[in-house]
This record gives structure tokens, C-alpha cells and sequence, in this order.
């Protein structure tokens, strides 16, 4: 079995709408799946960049916590970097070669994505 069959084989299988364009396409057949297999890896990781970032998280409004979630995905290029990693980790040599192509576009689809979760998991 070659790392693509693996890959594709052990990410989740979601029942979402089919997408219109190629951008919704990779990210509802990619982008979803990785995110959600790497589901509990990427809330620990931003638990300790949160942590590291501010260790009185927890005692701060939604307001607050909103900002340091956005400041630590959108603003800080290492911590961007490192989240991103995590999730193209779980392509497939053809998904690799497509996010080449549309890198900026999935980028902005793939920060949102981790945003709206870490939003989620960490404001409850």
C-alpha cells in the first residue's frame, strides 16, 4: 500500500455537500478530513502556544481569549507555520502538488478553519 492509499484510507470520511469550485472541492475533501484526524494533536499544540503565549488564558473573558486565539493563528508566522505543518502532513503527494497551485487560497481556507475550531474547543 503506498502512503497516498494509507493516508486517504485512515483520514475520516465526512458527508459534505459537493463543492463548486476547486478551492471548496480541497478543502471539503481534504482540508476537513485532515483537520478532523489531526482533531486532538492540533488542540494540544495550541493549548501550549496559548499557554506559552499567555498562562492567565483561562481567567480572561471571550473577548480576550477570541483575540489571543486570532493573535496565535493569524498574526504569529511561526505558530502559522507550525499548524499548517501539522495538517499538510496528511496530504497526498497530488493534494501536495494542488495546494502548490492554489497555496494562498488554501492557506486562507485552512487558517480559518483551525481558527473557527480552536474558537470552539478552547471558549467553552
Amino acid at each position: 500500500m503506498t502512503r497516498s492509499q494509507i493516508i486517504k484510507k485512515i483520514r475520516p470520511k465526512l458527508e459534505l455537500d459537493p463543492a463548486l469550485k476547486p478551492a471548496e472541492a480541497f478543502q471539503n475533501n481534504v482540508l476537513r478530513p485532515a483537520l478532523k484526524f489531526q482533531h486532538e494533536i492540533i488542540i494540544s499544540v495550541l493549548k501550549n502556544m496559548i499557554n506559552k503565549f499567555d498562562s492567565n488564558f483561562n481567567i480572561y473573558k471571550k473577548e480576550k481569549k477570541l483575540l489571543i486565539i486570532r493573535q496565535i493563528i493569524a498574526v504569529d508566522a511561526h505558530n502559522k507555520r507550525f499548524l499548517l505543518g501539522l495538517i499538510m502532513g496528511m496530504f497526498t503527494s497530488e493534494e501536495l502538488d494542488q495546494y502548490f497551485k492554489n497555496q494562498k487560497e488554501i492557506n486562507k481556507r485552512t487558517y480559518s478553519l483551525l481558527r473557527k475550531k480552536a474558537e470552539q474547543v478552547l471558549l467553552v
